[in-house]
């Protein structure tokens, strides 16, 4: 389901105040939730031909460094997983 623009920005904006807390304050459960949002939302964001494109590359570097940031704290992943979530990156 292909949400507004907007919607999808709003969607991205919280990952910005998540870069304000340590992931230690998240459950892993929680951690992981989010991680697959937020992957959803970069690969929504990542196909949008938008007017507001500052504002599509704010959130996507917000999102991306999120997930650098969790995958690195949430350590080993497995492999395969990986490959599925970044193939549409290749």
């Amino acid at each position: 389901m292909q949400q507004h623009p907007t919607v999808m920005l709003k969607n991205a904006s919280i990952y910005r105040y998540l870069l304000l807390f340590p992931l230690e304050y998240f459950c892993l459960q929680l951690l992981n939730d989010l991680v697959k949002h937020a992957l959803a939302i970069d690969i929504s964001l990542s196909g949008l031909e938008s007017s507001a494109k500052f504002d599509v590359t704010m959130a996507l570097i917000a999102i991306r460094i999120f997930l650098k940031r969790a995958y690195a704290y949430i350590g080993t992943i497995d492999q395969d997983q990986v490959c599925t979530k970044v193939h549409y990156i290749l």
